[in-house]
């Protein structure tokens, strides 16, 4: 009809080179372009934990990725590394972090019934801070009650040697169970790239 299709490079200068490949097509045939996930993971607790009132527990021991681990779980891409409690990531770029935590207090604790989980950061692979943190109130009633913080955060990772993450839980209260339990999503993380940075 006259018309045209044009292919484009991109606006900006790519990070690296970018090899296009059509595939041989058959009559009628279709080529589908995509810009999905390239990187989404997923780590979980496999194991209650106990908690001391005011002092933080890195998730380190217990914390595994859920695919291979949990049934029909899966990642896509690479995914991430861990040592101890420190995460390491595949590749630079714009990564959003999930973390949610479940955390049961018995009735016979009153006094501060708070469950926290923050999300420490080093971009320097030396000094780690608190750039993200959920809190949730666990209300006193009889018998067990539940707290679930939620928290997450954009973490440019502009150098993968440099930039890292581990997460954290917190409660005011002694005695106080993390939740893990093995074969479900009770407390964890999920790591998705998003874009480049």
């Amino acid at each position: 009809g006259g018309n045209s299709v044009i292919i484009a490079g991109p606006s900006s200068n790519p990070a690296a080179d970018r090899t296009l490949t059509c595939p041989d097509l058959t009559a009628n045939a279709t080529i589908a372009t995509t810009n999905g996930i390239q990187m989404i993971d997923q780590y979980c607790l496999q194991g209650n934990k106990s908690l001391t009132g005011n002092t933080g527990l890195d998730l380190d021991t217990d914390f595994v990725r859920v695919s291979g681990t949990i049934a029909g779980a899966g990642h896509v891409g690479t995914g991430m590394s861990k040592s101890g409690a420190i995460f390491s990531f595949p590749s630079t770029g714009i990564y959003k972090l999930f973390f949610c935590a479940t955390v049961m207090i018995n009735s016979s604790n009153t006094g501060n019934r708070y469950a926290q989980n923050p999300i420490y950061i080093t971009t320097d692979n030396s000094n780690y801070n608190n750039r993200a943190m959920g809190l949730d109130g666990v209300d006193a009633i009889s018998g067990e009650s539940f707290g679930q913080p939620v928290t997450e955060f954009i973490f440019d990772v502009t150098d993968t040697s440099l930039c890292k993450c581990k997460f954290q839980v917190q409660t005011g209260e002694s005695g106080a169970t993390l939740f893990g339990q093995s074969g479900r999503l009770d407390t964890f993380v999920t790591f998705t790239r998003i874009g480049d940075t």
